[in-house]
């Protein structure tokens, strides 16, 4: 297992709106998020959750695997909406293909290559972002959310050649960043590769937590 995403069949995606709410990623590095308190992802009774899992054999036999997940559920916790960026742009995935990787190529032509499809997501309404994770991989060197113009928050790469910025930890901002509505948010990925290599899986990823005062 590569990675697990999280829908929630009662809402539309905050990013895609014609998508289920995708209201959790994490890769198999994850141990575990804790939502800040006194915020939780709500969830009305009787609507579905549907977990879609990512599955890789890279040898030649098949193989067994398993998968845990638990879910803590817990009551009277103040409305958080989550936010998942990815530089490839997830919003082209159908109902019926939810679990498609969102990969990207990075070309041969450079031994430093900034991903120049930056995503953009525009806020609804005013916000306010409490906390984020990050994913980036491979030869990843930095992973960049902006506010406008402003870089907010960042994550580096934790090991080389090969980096990856992990999605393993949530990292709550000591200061909530303030987002009106309109403003515009960016992901932004930046690989540092070998020239004349080409990897055709890149992955950047982001996990945002919003307040929207509900």
């Amino acid at each position: 297992v590569t990675s697990v995403d999280l829908y929630y069949h009662g809402a539309s995606d905050l990013y895609c709106a014609q998508l289920p709410a995708r209201v959790f990623h994490a890769s198999s590095r994850a141990q575990g998020f804790a939502i800040p308190q006194p915020y939780g992802i709500e969830v009305e009774k009787g609507e579905r959750l549907f977990l879609s899992a990512h599955l890789k054999n890279t040898s030649a036999s098949p193989a067994s695997g398993s998968l845990r997940v638990r879910i803590e559920m817990v009551a009277d916790r103040r409305p958080i909406t989550p936010l998942i960026l990815s530089i490839a742009d997830y919003c082209n995935v159908s109902h019926r293909n939810l679990s498609t990787p969102v990969a990207y190529v990075i070309p041969t032509r450079a031994d430093r290559y900034q991903i120049a499809a930056e995503r953009m997501f525009q806020a609804p309404g005013d916000a306010k972002l409490l906390a984020w994770a990050g994913y980036l991989e491979p030869y990843g060197a930095r992973l960049d959310i902006l506010n406008g113009s402003t870089r907010v928050a960042s994550l580096s790469a934790t090991n080389t050649p090969q980096g990856t910025a992990d999605f393993g930890v949530l990292h709550t901002l000591e200061s909530a960043i303030s987002l009106l509505k309109g403003n515009a948010l960016t992901l932004k990925a930046i690989h540092e590769k070998p020239k004349g290599i080409k990897s055709v899986a890149a992955i950047g990823l982001a996990y945002i937590l919003l307040d929207f005062g509900n």
